[in-house]
């Protein structure tokens, strides 16, 4: 017995002292990994209700959006990896019973958002919302990250080598997990590095393949997701801006592009959004990317110009638009023949040949497919 509970304790204690996750984590000027975004950011903002009024939600992709560059209002950056519809969702209503005063919100979405299932997030230690927002009692939350032996072996190395053995090395301290200000990971040296040698990172073999794959169906429930987020921002007065990340070339063209525009068909009947995926000179150009997931941040301040006028930087034309109940089947259909524009010298998947050969017919099925919805006011 007394064995047991020296294992045990002993397990917790590195498990605690590691706190690989960061969920007790007061200072991340050490973090070795990305911790579990989603319950940081909320503890945080449970111990700050009145510090932010506006909220930025999306993924990883969307982190790269500045929100101190937004002026209506003080904004928090609330993304987190892979982060889905349904999961802002349920953040956006537990931070509204909580007390919450929230002006504005952003809800960024990807070319995986109608796709991804969130229930597979609900046990992973990376991605798993705060035990507050879900409902998961408690025991079984720090369970899962401090009484695991499991846990500790596969990152007690990381944290040996970030903390004392390579501390002072460029690559463990490139990164500042800006958890307190901005909400945001900052990695200053990133941008430099790609500066000094543009050449080497554009022709870079981390373009040639998408960093993640999604497959699956969503879109039922994500409209359903975007219906009610809608609704709630009409009854709260909250002013709701909704876009599209700009997907690399390589990751767009892996995904299934007529599922995509089903989705994006029948989003617009819900509300009104700005989409900035597609082929254009941002997303077919690796030198505004850092791999094919996850766009720089000159490039989230060019979706900001667009969406709200600043700051002040030129945006390329093309880059950009303002979806609508009236030109959603316009803008897709002209979407559509840059993939057909493309399909002599690229070689697509056997979806996106498809795709690609029933630009007008496909646009037209999609809207009369399009679920019933209130209007967007």
């Amino acid at each position: 017995m007394v064995s047991v509970i020296s294992l045990v304790t002993i397990v917790v204690c590195i498990n605690v002292t590691v706190d690989a996750y960061g969920i007790l984590r007061t200072d991340f000027s050490r973090q070795f990994q990305v911790p579990n975004m989603n319950y940081v950011k909320m503890k945080y903002l449970l111990a700050n209700r009145s510090k932010f009024d506006s909220f930025i939600f999306g993924s990883s992709r969307s982190e790269k959006i500045d929100p101190k560059k937004v002026t209506d209002g003080e904004y928090y950056d609330m993304t987190y990896p892979l982060g889905l519809p349904e999961e802002h969702l349920e953040n956006i209503r537990f931070m509204l019973n909580s007390g919450f005063r929230i002006k504005n919100l952003m809800i960024g979405l990807d070319d995986f958002s109608h796709r991804a299932d969130p229930k597979e997030h609900q046990a992973n230690l990376d991605l798993q919302l705060h035990p507050a927002v879900s409902g998961k009692k408690l025991e079984n939350f720090y369970g899962e990250y401090f009484l695991k032996l499991s846990r500790m072996f596969g990152q007690i190395n990381l944290y040996i080598r970030h903390n004392y053995t390579h501390r002072n090395d460029p690559e463990e301290t490139r990164f500042i997990y800006d958890m307190f200000q901005s909400g945001r990971i900052l990695c200053p040296t990133c941008d430099v590095q790609i500066e000094e040698n543009i050449e080497q990172h554009i022709n870079s073999p981390e373009f040639l393949k998408p960093l993640i794959q999604v497959r699956g169906n969503n879109i039922e429930n994500v409209l359903a997701t975007m219906r009610e987020l809608k609704d709630i921002a009409n009854k709260r007065k909250i002013h709701l801006t909704v876009f599209i990340n700009p997907s690399h070339k390589t990751a767009y063209l892996d995904t299934d592009l007529r599922l995509f525009t089903e989705f994006k068909i029948k989003l617009a009947e819900i509300t009104d959004y700005y989409d900035f995926s597609g082929l254009n000179s941002i997303t077919t150009n690796n030198y505004y990317y850092y791999e094919t997931s996850h766009y720089r941040p000159l490039v989230g301040d060019m979706m900001l110009k667009v969406m709200f006028g600043s700051p002040d930087v030129i945006v390329p034309r093309g880059f950009g638009f303002h979806v609508t109940r009236e030109n959603v089947d316009q803008h897709l259909n002209d979407q559509c023949r840059e993939i057909s524009g493309i399909r002599v010298t690229y070689d697509l998947n056997a979806a996106n040949k498809a795709f690609a050969d029933s630009c007008d017919a496909m646009t037209v099925k999609a809207a009369k497919d399009a679920s019933p919805s209130p209007d967007h006011r």
